[in-house]
């Protein structure tokens, strides 16, 4: 997967992934820092296991939490 391949997916993601970040930290400042620290991971994550990309989404969730 290329970085635009993963820009898309994590963007087309976010939103979701932002509303659970805010709902386990209990306000958007941090949420806002769980996810851009979230998304390198993942990036990381997706590079390494390119396969993983049908599993992403419960993936993030799980780091988050």
């Amino acid at each position: 997967m290329d970085t635009m391949q993963f820009q898309d997916l994590y963007r087309s993601l976010s939103a979701d992934v932002l509303r659970f970040a805010h709902w386990l930290c209990g306000n958007r400042h941090d949420a806002e820092d769980v996810l851009s620290k979230g998304a390198v991971n993942a990036a990381l994550y997706v590079r390494n296991n390119p396969a993983s990309v049908l599993q992403f989404r419960p993936w993030i969730l799980r780091v988050l939490h």
